[in-house]
């Protein structure tokens, strides 16, 4: 209660310039989770590693309970009928999702500026930039209100924030963590690829030991994978990889590649 009620009373406090305006939705059933956990591990339930920890989650990531709006005023309202893998693994570890974090419209930029939420202010100094794409999320753990916070990077959207708003940051390897749920900036081709690539999924926190528990709970890779410097294409399956590094929908079924 006294984390929502911080964000409640300062997230958009104007008394010293412009608000910081990290989130664009509060979890209206926050405390009733916390309190569930609370009787789980009276009644005998193992603690998860981030037992009761309030988390806040870029809006680019699925949530049931919550709005994703990915900042933009086209998708107000628009309610997922699931969570995103990574919101459903972080509740599994016991976090609290706090809330829906204020984000540059559709991840794309470095300003902090949404058609659903407006302008995100600076964690120290609201009348500088908070940086994007990320920015209410860096904000959110640059300013206290949460000790970690979950995000993307394509183009720096997670170091960029990270080092405007004074946070820690890991943006992993590319396929290290699931992106099922995340909104796809682009759309792969092939039939059998994944249906979005959405960049990096990451996270911020106030501290190093954070990232680290975090990261160990949320690591899965999504399959098979082929790494290059340069687009290749299968002569064997027909799939094209556009990017340095991608899944091999034939991977499985022997196909590898030897005509890259």
């Amino acid at each position: 209660s006294a984390v929502l009620a911080d964000i409640k009373r300062l997230d958009l406090d104007t008394s010293e310039g412009p608000p910081r305006n990290a989130f664009l939705t509060l979890n209206p059933v926050a405390i009733a989770e916390a309190q569930a956990l609370d009787r789980d591990v009276a009644n005998g339930r193992t603690k998860g590693p981030l037992f009761c920890l309030p988390v806040a989650v870029k809006d680019a990531f699925a949530t049931a309970d919550m709005p994703t709006t990915v900042g933009s005023l086209s998708l107000v309202g628009n309610w997922p009928p699931m969570d995103a893998t990574l919101v459903t693994r972080l509740r599994h570890a016991g976090a609290i999702v706090i809330g829906k974090t204020n984000l540059d419209e559709f991840a794309l930029g470095v300003r902090g500026i949404s058609g659903a939420g407006g302008r995100v202010g600076n964690a120290y100094d609201p009348w500088q930039s908070a940086g994007g794409s990320s920015s209410g999320s860096g904000v959110a753990v640059g300013f206290g209100f949460v000790p970690l916070a979950v995000a993307s990077d394509s183009c720096g959207s997670l170091r960029i924030t990270a080092v405007y708003n004074g946070a820690v940051t890991l943006r992993p390897t590319y396929g290290r963590f699931d992106t099922d749920g995340m909104f796809p900036m682009a759309f792969a081709r092939h039939p059998h690829a994944a249906s979005g690539i959405g960049g990096h999924r990451g996270q911020l926190a106030s501290r190093k030991s954070r990232c680290r528990i975090r990261a160990q709970g949320q690591a899965s890779w999504s399959g098979p994978t082929i790494a290059s410097r340069e687009p290749l294409g299968c002569g064997g399956c027909g799939y094209s990889f556009t990017f340095r590094q991608r899944h091999c929908a034939s991977a499985a079924s022997g196909c590898e590649h030897r005509e890259c």
